[in-house]
């Protein structure tokens, strides 16, 4: 749930002039402006510019991108020596002109915008490199004609945070609960603005792609948190430190409503006075760390779905070589454990192991970003059997274009690889994905979607071998095996390979939880209570008891103990039960 516009600007017991109150943020915009990029600025026109403008007032977008094609094709033809700048550049108006060709009642105000987008090289060249199927076109023209009304001379030298923001403001759950809920202007520039106000006297690096940025403009607060987060850290951005400022506390309650705050509101100074479980101390870290520019997800585990939450934050580090610090903002027994986090932009959840996979794209100059994505937009123009060839150009433009490595894996789970090139795309994954070995396995596991029983298995098998030196990519890879055994009604493969899992890597706690949870399913469907028994009995002695901890109803050893426990009292062995019970209860310290 978003908290912006609605919101009282105003904290208990405070009294606060939100104009100060946001000029006092001197930390927001450490990524986003500052110094012009190392690429050369375009050109502000050339022969298309007012050709899009015109298309753009008189609505004829769709002729202009037919115009657009022939072009295109002819570049894709030989794209291994295609000009990338030429080629980022057809994509653009390509992407423009079919895009915003679906906004289907635009008033004059936004065709105005869409004429002057169309003359906005670094803008427009982003936003369209940036949007996705997600992505409304006329909520992300209402984004834009907001932030053109109020800041229109800075959109274009700060194009990568326009585009983030155009991308992450246009989902209508921003601005209220009702259908299709009307884009807040001020709300839009609010934010935005906060990322400019001090940007001269902030280290700025320009460079930072888009995907970066969505992960810093999707604040959730209101004017007065951010003064009040201003006050009390200025500009620190330790991640982790912020996190453990919370207290851990179970049973807080907060009320997630719009209005005027009191002592109960999810906002920051009660979640600092109250505290709260993981989940809470994650929020409240990662909302801190983005007012200093530093991008940040909080993720969940993959698996738990109901009790008291296991939550942490990724935050993505500074330096040379940026990438997406995992562990450091997490309570040390929840290492290990797989997650997934919210997509700022489509909303949608996404592995851990991809959201890392972004810090590649650091290793990529912008230009060789850019015509990679500009490949990936284009090649439904060429046949298929030339689809393999464009992807491999893609990805040697840039490493970090997961959507690139998507798509081939989805060339390869419709059939439409020859055996060399499906030998061709597995190398690859293998050699050029080495540092991202659970990315690699997402990819994989893409390719092999809906193929058949067989196909699946010898896939399955090729997995084992190419990642048999990491135990975590593996249990993953099992799991996702089990998975489909059971979705083909084959439980007892399904049985055979978590046992084997257990048996292998039970000692795990996540690996324990996600195993003997899906076991559960399985053999209560069998009516094989002595098996589940001695299941929970294998998986409870072999997890290694961890120390007294606040968090402790959180673990696996708790979780698993509580179901070991109300087993043995279904088959009325109270004493057993009692004795499970006293284990796990005793890693629960209180205070």
């Amino acid at each position: 749930m978003i908290y912006q516009s609605t919101r009282s600007s105003t904290l208990p017991g405070q009294s606060i002039d939100v104009r100060w109150g946001i000029a006092c943020i001197c930390v927001v915009a450490s990524i986003a402006v500052g110094a012009p990029p190392t690429t050369s600025k375009p050109a502000a026109t050339d022969e298309w510019t007012r050709p899009a403008q015109e298309a753009a007032r008189q609505k004829h977008l769709p002729e202009f991108a037919r115009d657009v094609e022939p072009r295109l094709k002819h570049l894709l033809e030989s794209v291994n020596r295609a000009d990338a700048d030429q080629l980022i550049r057809l994509v653009t108006l390509r992407e423009f002109a079919r895009y915003f060709a679906r906004v289907e009642t635009a008033d004059e105000g936004q065709l105005d915008t869409l004429a002057w987008l169309a003359a906005q090289p670094r803008l427009l060249t982003q936003l369209m490199m940036s949007i996705s199927v997600a992505d409304p076109p006329d909520r992300v023209l209402e984004v834009l004609r907001s932030l053109r009304g109020d800041f229109r001379k800075d959109l274009d030298d700060n194009a990568e945070l326009a585009a983030a923001m155009c991308v992450v403001w246009d989902a209508p759950e921003r601005f209220g609960t009702e259908e299709d809920p009307r884009i807040d202007p001020a709300e839009i520039c609010r934010v935005f603005g906060s990322f400019l106000k001090q940007s001269t006297a902030l280290h700025a690096d320009a460079r930072k792609p888009v995907d970066a940025l969505v992960h810093v403009v999707d604040i959730h607060l209101s004017d007065a948190e951010l003064q009040w987060a201003a006050n009390r850290y200025g500009g620190s951005a330790n991640v982790a430190a912020i996190m453990n400022d919370v207290p851990y506390r179970e049973g807080v309650g907060y009320e997630k409503t719009v209005g005027e705050p009191n002592e109960s509101s999810y906002i920051l100074p009660n979640m600092l006075r109250n505290g709260g479980t993981s989940d809470v101390a994650a929020y409240y870290a990662s909302e801190i760390a983005k007012l200093a520019g530093v991008p940040t997800a909080v993720c969940r585990a993959v698996g738990v779905t109901d009790g008291v939450p296991i939550v942490w934050v990724a935050s993505l580090s500074a330096g040379a070589k940026p990438a997406w610090d995992l562990n450091s903002a997490r309570y040390g027994e929840y290492v290990g454990w797989p997650g997934e986090t919210t997509d700022p932009q489509t909303g949608q959840p996404i592995p851990e192991a991809e959201l890392a996979f972004t810090s590649a794209l650091f290793a990529t100059p912008a230009r060789e970003r850019l015509a990679s994505i500009a490949i990936f937009k284009s090649f439904d123009l060429v046949d298929t059997k030339q689809s393999p060839a464009l992807l491999d150009r893609a990805i040697e433009f840039s490493l970090g274009n997961a959507r690139a490595w998507y798509a081939w894996a989805g060339l390869a789970a419709a059939g439409k690889l020859t055996d060399d090139q499906l030998k061709s795309f597995e190398k690859l994954t293998v050699s050029r994905l080495n540092g991202y070995p659970r990315f690699a396995l997402l990819v994989r596991l893409r390719a092999l979607q809906g193929r058949g029983t067989v196909e699946f298995a010898d896939g399955m098998e090729r997995i084992m071998s190419d990642f048999a030196q990491r135990p975590d990519v593996i249990a993953l890879a099992m799991l996702a095996r089990a998975d489909r055994e059971r979705a083909d009604k084959r439980d007892p493969d399904a049985i055979a390979t978590l046992v084997e899992l257990l048996r292998k890597q039970g000692s795990s706690p996540p690996v324990a939880w996600m195993a003997v949870t899906r076991l559960e399913g399985l053999l209560r469907g069998t009516d094989d209570t002595p098996r589940l028994l001695q299941v929970y009995e294998n998986v409870f002695n072999a997890l290694p008891r961890p120390p007294q901890t606040l968090y402790g109803r959180s673990l696996p050893y708790y979780r698993i103990g509580g179901k070991y426990a109300a087993l043995l009292e279904e088959t009325k062995q109270q004493q057993q039960a009692a004795a499970v019970r006293s284990k796990y209860q005793y890693i629960v310290r209180d205070r």
